[in-house]
């Protein structure tokens, strides 16, 4: 199942994973639990959260719109050749 998130600059959404966040307008800060690396993602990037995954999104600018989409199984991706998380 997909939905949207629409935040407006400063607000902020939290995510569970396993999701696929992908950026439809905007930019977005994005940081996960555990993970040292946050991220800043653009219009038509996406990042899939993994099991467990505990996010915080934020909008840098107004409005961001993303589309969050449940996430693939790991032998999904595996089958598609899929090793990085954010892609372009």
């Amino acid at each position: 199942m997909n939905h949207s998130i629409v935040l407006d600059r400063n607000s902020f959404a939290r995510l569970q994973g396993p999701r696929r966040l992908r950026v439809t307008h905007g930019t977005v800060w994005l940081t996960i639990d555990h993970d040292p690396e946050d991220h800043v993602l653009t219009h038509g990037q996406v990042i899939d959260l993994p099991a467990g995954a505990q996010a915080l999104l934020q909008a840098l600018d107004a409005p961001a719109r993303t589309c969050v989409e449940q996430g693939e199984a790991w032998w999904q991706r595996a089958l598609r050749g899929t090793p990085s998380r954010v892609r372009a």
